[in-house]
C-alpha cells in the first residue's frame, strides 16, 4: 500500500461511559467477533475446497499467454460448479439478505 503524501494527524479520545454501557458495548463487539470468525472460517473453507479441485487446478495450470482459453475456463467452472455457493447462507442458519 501507498504511503500518503499529506500530513494526517490522528486524535484519540476516552470514551466516557458507565459500567451499563460497557456492558453493552463489550456484548455488541463480542457478538460482531464472533460473526466475523464464523464468516472467515466458511470462507476459508470454501476456498479450500476450491483450490483443492481438479477442474480448478486444471484451469490454473494454462499458462496466462492463453489469455481467452483461461478466461473460458474460469467462466465454465464458476456458471457449473460454483453457482450453489452465491445462492447458499454464508452462515448456517442465517438466511440470505437480499438488498435491492
Amino acid at each position: 500500500m501507498k504511503r500518503s503524501k499529506t500530513l494526517t494527524f490522528l486524535l484519540e479520545l476516552p470514551l466516557a461511559i458507565d459500567a451499563g454501557q460497557a456492558k453493552r458495548l463489550h456484548a455488541h463487539f463480542e457478538t460482531a467477533r464472533c460473526l466475523y470468525n464464523a464468516l472467515l472460517g466458511e470462507a476459508l473453507k470454501r476456498l479450500r475446497r476450491m483450490r483443492a479441485d481438479p477442474a480448478w487446478q486444471a484451469a490454473r495450470a494454462i499458462p496466462k499467454a492463453q489469455k481467452q482459453e483461461r478466461q473460458v475456463a474460469f467462466s465454465q467452472l464458476l456458471s457449473t460448479r460454483y453457482t450453489t455457493l452465491r445462492k447458499r447462507p454464508i452462515v448456517p442458519g442465517f438466511p440470505i439478505i437480499s438488498i435491492p
